[in-house]
């Protein structure tokens, strides 16, 4: 996936270790695939759709809201397990 999974997974190690965020959102245009597929591999998951929003190349596009929250966040890097899984704690 290259440098727009390392930027995004970078953005969300920052984010979480030292910006104090709790969760991160984003907007993406479908037409967009591979960007949408490198949020998905870096745990964001789709949280809602906007039908047709974006206009491009002769086309209407729908748009995804994507989101992650600093607990899927550290479940996915291995720093928490689960939620009801005290193993790591």
């Amino acid at each position: 996936m290259g440098y727009g999974f390392e930027a995004i997974n970078w953005a969300m190690d920052w984010s979480f270790k030292w910006g104090g965020l709790h969760s991160l959102a984003l907007g993406a245009s479908l037409y967009n695939e591979r960007a949408v597929a490198v949020y998905r591999k870096a745990g964001f998951r789709q949280e809602g759709v906007s039908k047709e929003a974006v206009y491009r190349n002769r086309k209407w596009w729908d748009t995804v809201q994507m989101a992650i929250l600093e607990q899927e966040w550290e479940v996915s890097r291995g720093i928490k397990g689960p939620p009801g899984d005290t193993s790591l704690s």
